[in-house]
């Protein structure tokens, strides 16, 4: 569907769902699409009538919370540029604050599996193309990923685009410049294009601020099994706060039992990392979004 300024989606069937692609668009933009998005996209799924059952009665292409899920691609070029350590400090701040990909603002450990639930080894390996990359022994954005996905993501039984964090597209020598993206994986299926636009909006004054960091961040390797539901809060409180924004406004993102225990404070408030008070300037950043819809009422 293309309308006459240029934007567009379009729709695809994948494996259980019905899957919307939109157009690479800033988080600007995509803010002044909001209606539009509700009006074409939401709205109209909703009307459908094509999903009934007994166990989800509702009628309509409604976006399941326990399947499926909504992905950002972010553009390295608009949101990293040439600023490698910006990438590495990026995904490292990401993987940190692990209660984001492990039931915050997803939870599917089959897509978008959260680096704390990978392997001792493989989170090793993640360390290791980290200290690579400080160490000098790689310098871009493409050999980081590569070196992610070569020591950590590597799995003989599943692909290694279906992590919470997706570096596939960084490194595709296939790829133009402006094609290469970093997709955040571990996110619910939006229901609504606001909270498509709090995820992605997110993003964007979250790397404003990594850009005011001189020195890395240091990875915290950490086991899920380790985490209890009160960490996972943490840093969902700790990662939206730090980007300077107020963690009540995404609290609706949460799941019904975590957000009960956000909504109580029996969390620990401190953030993982501090920043300087003042953010640079939003980027320009490119976003490719996708709403996935389970459909196994229909598709056996």
């Amino acid at each position: 569907v293309e309308y006459k300024d240029g934007w567009y989606w379009q729709m695809a069937l994948d494996p259980g769902v019905v899957e919307i692609q939109t157009k690479p668009s800033t988080a600007k933009e995509l803010r002044a699409l909001k209606e539009r998005m509700q009006r074409d996209i939401f709205g109209t799924a909703a009307k459908t009538g094509l999903v009934k059952s007994a166990t989800e009665p509702r009628p309509g292409l409604v976006p399941f919370r326990q399947v499926g899920g909504g992905h950002i691609h972010i553009g390295n070029d608009t949101a990293f540029g040439n600023d490698a350590k910006l990438f590495r400090n990026f995904l490292v701040d990401y993987s940190n604050h692990a209660g984001l990909a492990l039931g915050a603002l997803g939870d599917d450990q089959i897509n978008a599996k959260a680096l704390a639930s990978l392997s001792a080894e493989q989170r090793a390996g993640f360390a290791k193309a980290i200290q690579e990359f400080d160490d000098g022994k790689i310098t871009t954005i493409e050999e980081l990923s590569a070196a992610i996905e070569k020591y950590s993501y590597a799995d003989p039984h599943r692909s290694a685009k279906y992590n919470a964090v997706s570096v596939k597209r960084a490194n595709d020598s296939k790829m133009a410049a402006h094609e290469k993206t970093t997709e955040i994986r571990a996110l619910r299926a939006q229901r609504n294009p606001d909270e498509f636009l709090r995820q992605a909006e997110l993003l964007v004054p979250r790397i404003n601020r990594l850009k005011t960091l001189t020195e890395p961040i240091p990875y915290i390797n950490q086991a899920a099994k380790d985490l209890s539901e009160r960490d996972l809060v943490s840093h969902f409180n700790s990662y939206i706060k730090g980007a300077g924004l107020d963690p009540d406004n995404y609290k609706s993102l949460l799941p019904t039992d975590l957000r009960r225990i956000y909504e109580t404070g029996d969390f620990s408030p401190k953030p993982l990392l501090a920043f300087s008070p003042a953010p640079h300037p939003t980027p320009s950043l490119a976003c490719k979004a996708q709403v996935e819809s389970l459909l196994h009422s229909v598709v056996k």
